[in-house]
């Protein structure tokens, strides 16, 4: 998530039963990100209020991340309703190439097409029967959502290390500096080792993630749990969306 769905919906809740958090040496460097098609659910107070889809697919020159999402969220007086389809390709090193996400919230439905080259994401932006246009410029990579969770897998899986990177946010159409922080190994439920990370998406709160050691995000967590994502299964999953395509 956010990125609408990676800023917005990929928190998650974990059950801790034991904790190492000054190494992270079970874990050895990826050479790609997770080729799979992965979906989770969306929890504010252990009720599912959400759900989010992420394909990623190896092209001849990089990746194609695609993802799908919904979610209906209330909480501590804030309200939303937001659905979204996003597609972006990326190089080998994760770093955007073009974009293509088509969202609505809270009833405003936006379109937006982008380019990134030469330092600047180029932008058409298509809401309400009008077209707009806008350049971003940056300096260095940017990455998309679905890649900052992935990104220290593929470099250095050392306890402390932290990684600023540049991402696009599609909700507000910018650019934003993202802190990424790797905190060390944590034993899951299941007694398997996941890998801790943390990023600084959210203002004033803490956005923690664990990780499996192919790159695939298991849990996230918004406020200590109040707003959360889980992986799940994708049967469980897409009654859930046949339910609520069936309540409308």
């Amino acid at each position: 998530m956010k990125h609408l769905f990676y800023f917005m919906f990929l928190p998650i809740f974990l059950t801790v039963l034991g904790v190492h958090p000054a190494t992270a040496g079970s874990f050895e460097k990826i050479s790609k990100p997770p080729l799979s098609e992965r979906w989770f659910g969306i929890y504010v107070d252990n009720d599912r209020v959400g759900y989010y889809r992420l394909k990623i697919e190896e092209t001849s020159d990089g990746y194609r991340m695609e993802g799908d999402g919904n979610v209906r969220i209330r909480v501590m007086g804030f309200s939303k309703v937001a659905a979204a389809h996003e597609i972006y390709l990326v190089g080998r090193n994760l770093s955007l190439r073009s974009l293509d996400v088509e969202q609505t919230i809270n009833g405003i439905h936006t379109h937006l097409y982008g380019k990134v080259g030469d330092e600047v994401v180029r932008i058409r932006c298509e809401s309400n029967g009008k077209t707009a246009e806008k350049q971003l410029k940056f300096r260095g990579a940017i990455y998309p959502g679905p890649a900052l969770n992935i990104y220290p897998m593929m470099h250095d899986i050392v306890s402390g290390k932290s990684y600023k990177l540049l991402t696009f946010d599609p909700e507000e159409v910018r650019v934003k500096e993202v802190k990424v922080s790797v905190l060390g190994e944590e034993k899951a439920g299941d007694g398997s080792f996941s890998l801790k990370l943390r990023n600084s998406l959210y203002p004033f709160v803490n956005n923690d993630i664990w990780i499996d050691g192919h790159g695939n995000t298991i849990f996230e967590s918004v406020r200590d749990g109040l707003v959360t994502t889980k992986a799940e299964d994708s049967k469980v999953l897409e009654k859930f969306v046949a339910n609520k395509a069936t309540a409308k």
